[in-house]
C-alpha cells in the first residue's frame, strides 16, 4: 500500500516537482516531441506521469489511479484527461529507451540555456551518495594479485576502511 499522493505547495518535493514539470509546458519541448515523431500531447502526459512516478518512486498504475481520484492532482500536473494505463504502457513500449531519455534532458537543457543570466549566485544540487556496486556475483574469494591487472583502483574511507572500484 502506497501512501496517497496530496499536493503541497510548501513541500519542497512538490515544488521541485513543479519547476521540473514547468519545463514541459513550454513551446519548444512540444517541437522536440514532434521531430522525434511522438505525439506531443500524448508524450507530455506520459513523461509528466512517468516523472512523478519516478520522483515520488511509485509505480506508474498507481499514480494513474491517483490521478483519477484526486483532482488537485491532475490541476498540478495540468492534466485535462487521464490516460488508461494500458494506453500508456503502449505508448511507451512503442518509444525506445533512449530516445524518450534523450527527449526529456533536451528539453531540461534547451529551457536551461535559453534563459538569461543573471548576476549573482548560482545554486547548484550535487548528489554526494557514494554508490555502492557488488561485481563478485557469486562471492568468489578475490585475491589482490588477480585484481592487479583490471582497470579498479584503491580508495580508502575513514567509516569502510580499504575498498576497491571504478574511478568515475
Amino acid at each position: 500500500m502506497y501512501t496517497p499522493l496530496i499536493v503541497s505547495e510548501k513541500d519542497s518535493k512538490w515544488l521541485l516537482l513543479k519547476k521540473i514539470l514547468k519545463f514541459f509546458d513550454t513551446r519548444t519541448a512540444k517541437k522536440i516531441l514532434a521531430r522525434e515523431k511522438i505525439c506531443p500531447e500524448k508524450g507530455i502526459t506520459a513523461i509528466k506521469i512517468v516523472l512523478t512516478s519516478m520522483f515520488f518512486s511509485k509505480s506508474i498504475a498507481y499514480v494513474i489511479s491517483e490521478l483519477k481520484t484526486r483532482e488537485k492532482l491532475r490541476t498540478f500536473l495540468k492534466i485535462e484527461e487521464v490516460p488508461e494505463k494500458t494506453m500508456l504502457y503502449r505508448f511507451l513500449s512503442r518509444i525506445e529507451d533512449k530516445s524518450f531519455i534523450n527527449v526529456i534532458l533536451r528539453i531540461l537543457i534547451l529551457n536551461k540555456q535559453c534563459k538569461k543570466r543573471r548576476r549573482g549566485r548560482a545554486f547548484i544540487i550535487i548528489d554526494s551518495t557514494d554508490v555502492q556496486l557488488d561485481i563478485n556475483y557469486f562471492r568468489r574469494r578475490i585475491k589482490k594479485e588477480d585484481l592487479e591487472d583490471k582497470e579498479f583502483k584503491w580508495g580508502y574511507s575513514p567509516s569502510k576502511g580499504y575498498y576497491i572500484g571504478y574511478k568515475l
